[in-house]
């Protein structure tokens, strides 16, 4: 996939953010040591048996495992144009109450309190975001295609729909994504910029301030493709009157409020001290 994108599109890179990456953001050091300590070995000895010994990591996490031992150039570089206009328009520091920081060759998460943390002792949240964090501030460019698997991956629902805003801003900035989800969260907030886009021009400032939004919180439905992978099936999934409805999503909220509903029912004509 890697190969087609550079053959056929003009873009500058291609970077992978899989869902291990709150796992991987811990041990990035070691898992890279580790099989460069067998391929030295291997060159050596010429034991073909020591192969056995290397984790097979799939080409997203190697890729991920690799640009976390880039630190010293992360270090030596001054922040991206699209990161300084970003802190600029963004409150990206709220999605993580702090921001993500290289000292001595080391990843610190540096809360509002400019207290320093390792990534050992940070929330899930800071280890699953702060990959993608040093990305946009020492790599990020025009015309890069991201990766994100689980892009709600340890995020709590508010945070989701920051995470939504940010990259629909980023992808105004020249930046294309891909992203898979599971939550029903990060597609209603994309199904809200697609609706806002036709009802902007008829809301007023106050209403925007009310839900913390702007004029440029809205989605063009030509900008997104959305698919449902089910069954070892891709559909794709058709823009409806400024949403895209998910079966599967959908589905399940509606069984879910239903039961609700129901036990609602009985509770407030039942009395259960009895």
């Amino acid at each position: 996939m890697k190969k087609y994108f550079l053959e056929n599109i003009e873009i500058n890179n291609i970077c992978f953010f899989p869902a291990e990456r709150s796992g991987a953001i811990l041990f990035y050091n070691q898992l890279l040591e580790n099989r460069n300590n067998i391929l030295r070995q291997l060159e050596l000895s010429q034991d073909i048996n020591l192969l056995k010994n290397i984790s097979r990591y799939s080409e997203p996490v190697n890729e991920y495992i690799i640009r976390l031992n880039k630190l010293e150039e992360y270090e030596s570089k001054e922040e991206t144009e699209i990161y300084r206009n970003l802190v600029k328009n963004i409150d990206i520091q709220n999605i993580i109450e702090g921001e993500i920081i290289i000292k001595s060759n080391q990843i610190i998460y540096k809360n509002e309190n400019d207290l320093e943390l390792n990534m050992g002792l940070v929330s899930s949240t800071v280890k699953t975001l702060a990959g993608f964090f040093l990305y946009l501030k020492y790599q990020a460019q025009k015309g890069d295609i991201v990766f994100i698997d689980e892009i709600e991956l340890n995020l709590h629902p508010e945070n989701q729909r920051k995470i939504v805003k940010l990259i629909n801003y980023l992808s105004k900035q020249g930046i294309k994504f891909i992203i898979s989800t599971h939550s029903p969260i990060i597609t209603e907030e994309i199904d809200n910029m697609l609706l806002f886009e036709k009802v902007k021009n008829r809301m007023n400032e106050k209403e925007m301030g009310k839900y913390e939004i702007n004029n440029e919180y809205g989605l063009k439905a030509s900008d997104i493709n959305v698919f449902h992978l089910h069954n070892k099936t891709v559909e794709k999934i058709k823009e409806n009157d400024g949403e895209f409805e998910i079966e599967t999503f959908n589905s399940v909220l509606e069984e879910t409020d239903n039961l609700y509903q129901t036990l609602l029912f009985y509770a407030e004509g039942n009395n259960f001290g009895e």
